[in-house]
């Protein structure tokens, strides 16, 4: 896939029809891709969380995750073919694997919820030949075991639904230990699986909202670090952007490097 730069961040351009063959091809021939997302949210957190970059962007596959990065990245001149995000990509993966008998494995959120997830996943994909998961909850001397249970799995999808920065480090650390195809770390996607939070619906992904709509389900756990990214977002990020895009007339240049993270 064609990979490009923006803002010091990758991102892949390809169509749908890429991707998801990218996908089949990788289990057919048994190699290990990771598919991560770039989003403002993650870049407005980058002196907090540096893994953001050091860690996502040795992703297979960069996707710009959230409107908002496509729209930007789109307004720079970056010409991308399409505006998939984590959770789009999730629902492609699962339809793929249902489609192609392939095996799912969810690794994160709670144990009860992990369980409701697993359920579900049973009943809208009865194509996926076997499913199956353990909680986010374990600590490093969990390691081990973790690795050793997904790997008897044999997973040919593999979502992460821990919080950041635990999920890229697993991704990327785990990546030549585990033995699956395709890693997707995606954040709260197994709470949508499970039925506890929904997905924004198109209009509000369209214009941009589709965190906003999370924030307003999720108000007590999301509200302190979410005000946080939307003050970042609006009067750090988009600013410096415009500046450097229209008053001097850069193309790009590295966020990266101006929050002193390289």
């Amino acid at each position: 896939m064609e990979m490009k730069s923006f803002l010091g961040f990758g991102i892949s351009s390809f169509t749908n029809a890429e991707y998801q063959q990218k996908l089949l091809s990788t289990v057919k021939n048994k190699e290990t891709i990771v598919v991560y997302g770039h989003s403002l949210g993650s870049i407005s957190l980058l002196k907090d969380i540096p893994e953001f970059y050091t860690y996502g962007n040795q992703a297979d596959i960069l996707v710009s995750d959230g409107r908002p990065f496509y729209y930007l990245a789109r307004f720079s001149g970056i010409k991308l073919k399409s505006n998939i995000s984590i959770p789009e990509s999730v629902n492609i993966s699962l339809q793929i694997a249902s489609d192609n008998a392939w095996k799912v494995f969810l690794l994160g959120a709670t144990k009860e919820i992990n369980t409701r997830a697993l359920n579900n996943l049973k009943l809208k994909y009865p194509g996926i030949s076997v499913i199956g998961g353990n909680d986010g909850y374990f600590g490093e001397d969990d390691t081990d075991e973790i690795i050793n249970k997904i790997n008897n799995f044999s997973p040919d999808l593999l979502l992460i639904g821990i919080s950041s920065p635990k999920k890229e480090i697993i991704s990327i650390d785990w990546k030549q230990k585990l033995d699956c195809r395709v890693i997707i770390p995606c954040g709260g996607m197994i709470d949508v699986i499970a039925g506890k939070t929904r997905m924004a619906p198109s209009w509000i992904k369209i214009i941009g909202l589709a965190s906003f709509y999370r924030l307003i389900q999720e108000p007590r756990r999301l509200g302190r670090s979410y005000l946080k990214i939307y003050f970042n977002i609006i009067f750090k990020i988009i600013p410096l952007v415009i500046w450097y895009m229209i008053v001097l007339r850069k193309k790009d240049f590295s966020l990266v490097k101006h929050y002193n993270i390289c």
